[in-house]
């Protein structure tokens, strides 16, 4: 991923909610190759299964952030 395809898919998802947010950390993973903290990084997948709507939004997020995909907040 080029940098001005990882800025311009960072705006997007600043306008998407939970979702979104979870989406900026994952993608920030991905671009910068970020593999420090392994809890957080746990923490934020588990979050995709949590039955509280926002925090499984923010999950999903981070889980197609992560994978370098485009955002699709409403994606399963």
């Amino acid at each position: 991923m080029v940098a001005e395809e990882f800025t311009r898919r960072m705006r997007l998802a600043q306008y998407m909610g939970h979702y979104g947010a979870g989406y900026r950390h994952g993608l920030r993973r991905f671009f910068l190759g970020d593999t420090d903290d392994l809890v957080r990084h746990r923490a934020f997948m588990a979050l995709a299964g949590s039955m509280d709507l926002q925090h499984a939004a923010a999950g999903r997020g981070y889980r197609d952030g992560c994978a370098g995909r485009p955002p699709a907040p409403g994606g399963a």
